[in-house]
């Protein structure tokens, strides 16, 4: 069973960001800080509150995911 923190690897891999690269985890990071929380989850984005709201709740734990990689360069 994958743990959270592979979870939310695959994801930004799901976003097309190569997660086994230094310039991959600092691209998925920014896009972290920056995008839109209705963006942090698979599929087309809805404006739907509730999605906006999970997403912000997702950014910090995506957010963490990363820079834990980083952290192993």
């Amino acid at each position: 069973m994958p743990t959270q923190h592979q979870a939310n690897l695959d994801f930004l891999s799901y976003k097309e960001f190569d997660v086994t690269t230094l310039s991959g985890l600092k691209a998925a990071l920014k896009w972290l800080k920056t995008t839109d929380a209705d963006e942090l989850h698979y599929g087309e984005p809805t404006g739907d509150p509730f999605d906006r709201a999970a997403g912000e709740m997702r950014r910090s734990m995506l957010i963490h995911s990363v820079q834990m990689e980083i952290l192993k360069y």
